[in-house]
């Protein structure tokens, strides 16, 4: 289980590498991700799926460009 603390924080991250504009995502920042999602499935699996989703829609957008 995740607590909303850290879904919340790892959300952020994760819409913030997806995004162009806004404040970047620190390398501390990165770290911190990937030690979390090494041991919990929760944050894995919503860590994935946010940005799965960035890689479709960007997918559709370079399609779309063609």
């Amino acid at each position: 289980m995740l607590s909303t603390q850290y879904r919340l924080k790892l959300t952020d991250i994760c819409c913030r590498m997806i995004t162009t504009d806004g404040v970047p995502v620190s390398l501390e920042e990165r770290i911190w991700m990937n030690k979390l999602i090494e041991h919990n499935n929760h944050a894995r699996e919503l860590a994935h799926n946010l940005l799965e989703w960035r890689m479709l829609t960007q997918d559709l957008e370079d399609q779309l460009h063609e």
